[in-house]
């Protein structure tokens, strides 16, 4: 008598990879990709901001153009830049310190120190619109010189791997997610992808993290960040400490 066994089905997990902190106190080039679709919601977007502004200084994240020990941080927005409309990624700062993009190169810096940078996080607007972190992940990475229909506005030069980053500086990457990673409708402009978006990064040589808010699923944010380890679920309130920890592992 022969007894078959039906072996079951393989099933896939992320392994987690070692947590490493930054050394946001040092030269850094780092970027915050926050999330201002309408499901994040103006009320939680203001805690956010105010968030940052605690990291900043809890973490002695310092931006000195005269000295390149400090950090240079960039701010990209996952926006529709209206209420209801399709993503359209943001950069509302660069590496450089410039808050437009300029297809001539000579775009104006308007941070050369850490109190510009702060009254910078404190000016971000918020304009709702759909999210799409896979589209607005992989914007900073490539670029973008088309533009996006219905807004017509161009991103311009990608953050990482243009000028303003730095050689031989450690680059990173943290995104900010409120509750849906994907709330987008046209196809044009809906990928979605935050996996192939992360892996992206990875070859690139760019730490990533990811945090997330309320119902936001852990699996998500693990797709976002590409490592369990390196993903975090919160409420926005408790943001700043999130952030202390990735940059000291405490």
């Amino acid at each position: 008598m022969t007894t078959t066994t039906t072996a079951p089905n393989p099933t896939t997990t992320l392994k987690p990879l070692p947590f490493t902190s930054l050394n946001c106190s040092g030269a850094i080039d780092l970027v915050f990709l926050i999330d201002a679709s309408d499901t994040m919601t103006a009320q939680r977007f203001e805690i956010v901001k105010s968030q940052l502004l605690i990291a900043i200084d809890q973490n002695g994240i310092k931006w000195d153009n005269n000295d390149n020990n400090t950090a240079r941080v960039g701010i990209v927005l996952s926006t529709g830049l209206a209420p209801g409309e399709p993503n359209t990624p943001y950069r509302y700062l660069d590496l450089k310190g410039c808050r437009e993009y300029s297809s001539l190169g000579n775009c104006q810096p308007t941070i050369f120190n850490t109190q510009n940078l702060k009254q910078a996080i404190q000016d971000i607007p918020f304009y709702g619109g759909k999210n799409d972190m896979g589209l607005s992940m992989t914007i900073p990475l490539k670029g973008d010189y088309r533009g996006f229909a219905n807004m017509y506005y161009v991103f311009g030069d990608p953050l990482f791997g243009a000028s303003g980053d730095r050689a031989n500086v450690p680059d990173a990457m943290i995104v900010i997610s409120g509750v849906d990673t994907n709330n987008c409708q046209n196809p044009w402009n809906c990928s979605g992808n935050v996996t192939r978006a992360a892996n992206q990064y990875k070859l690139k040589g760019v730490q990533l993290f990811s945090i997330g808010f309320q119902y936001l699923p852990i699996s998500d944010l693990q797709a976002m960040s590409g490592n369990p380890a390196t993903a975090f679920s919160t409420t926005p309130e408790n943001l700043g400490n999130i952030i202390k920890h990735i940059c000291s592992g405490i």
